[in-house]
């Protein structure tokens, strides 16, 4: 089996995407009715958002397909009113070729041109049965979930990766990026926001700094010195908070951290190892009348300032 090919869709592979919408239907793993598109409506999306319509072929024949449109005047509440953002429209792989992460690249690939676009913000929606596999699946592309609806609607989740480009700044003995955002509205409302990313493809993880009017990276000397990173430099830089996002917990415990503001603030505040510590021990109880006892303990520990049991 050859390794899959990613390339722009054109109007001879309509026909095959048409075909595998058909088996997306077949495989009954969506809530609500399944509306297939006809033929003129695909070819009207190709005509409007060609860079934003791909397909995956392996062996000569079309195994998975993504399109996606930009919205402009289509304002929704995680997104600034005045900001452009992509809409994931559908994404469909065939069964056998789920493996080998091909739903992935096509995402990737969406994210490249719009990156290219200068467009940072990306949404999609999914009424899939199968909910764990596809958040953790959108999770790992930087999706955070936004809002939970009835099955007869969307689980909608808003990406929360962020991209751009900055000089290293230098003042006395600190060397830091400024932050060009402001995370606390782009990422939440946090104590202290802890991230995990690259710096001209180097990995970087730390927390943001704060001089109460913006927000800053600061990059250590033993940092910059393993990856040739200089105060002056321009470079690429890619964020995005890191380990477990209290909207992305399961329900129960998310409902215990929204009763509990402060609670709640004082988790977000803490590092990844010791979100996961909690994390892992209510997970370890798989019944929903033994999570109650470790949740509530949770809740308990963590307003009295306590980073683990």
């Amino acid at each position: 089996m050859e390794q899959a090919r990613l390339r722009a869709c054109t109007p001879n592979d309509i026909d095959g995407v048409i075909a595998l919408e058909r088996q997306w239907e077949q495989e009954d793993i969506a809530y609500g009715d399944f509306n297939p598109m006809s033929r003129e409506a695909y070819v009207a999306i190709l005509d409007r958002f060609p860079a934003y319509f791909l397909v995956a072929e392996s062996d000569g024949q079309l195994v998975g397909y993504i399109h996606a449109s930009v919205q402009r005047n289509n304002p929704v509440e995680v997104i600034p009113a005045h900001e452009p953002y992509v809409a994931i429209e559908d994404i469909y792989v065939q069964p056998g070729y789920r493996d080998r992460d091909i739903g992935g690249a096509l995402l990737e690939r969406i994210f490249e041109v719009a990156w290219q676009e200068g467009i940072q913000r990306f949404i999609v929606g999914t009424l899939s049965k199968e909910t764990d596999r596809i958040l953790k699946f959108y999770r790992s592309h930087g999706f955070t979930p936004w809002r939970y609806g009835s099955l007869s609607e969307h689980k909608v989740v808003t990406m929360t990766t962020q991209r751009f480009t900055a000089i290293v700044a230098k003042e006395d003995s600190r060397t830091y990026i400024a932050i060009p955002f402001n995370p606390n509205e782009v990422w939440g409302v946090k104590q202290r926001h802890h991230i995990t990313g690259s710096i001209n493809g180097c990995t970087i993880r730390g927390s943001l700094g704060s001089d109460g009017s913006q927000y800053f990276l600061p990059l250590g000397a033993a940092w910059r010195r393993d990856n040739g990173v200089e105060a002056g430099a321009e470079v690429e830089v890619v964020l995005t908070p890191e380990g477990p996002q209290v909207d992305a917990l399961a329900a129960d415990i998310l409902a215990a951290l929204e009763s509990e503001p402060e609670a709640r603030a004082f988790f977000e505040s803490l590092a990844t190892f010791y979100r996961n510590g909690y994390i892992r021990w209510i997970e370890s109880a798989k019944r929903p009348e033994t999570r109650s006892a470790p949740i509530a303990e949770m809740l308990s520990l963590l307003k009295a300032g306590k980073k683990q049991r």
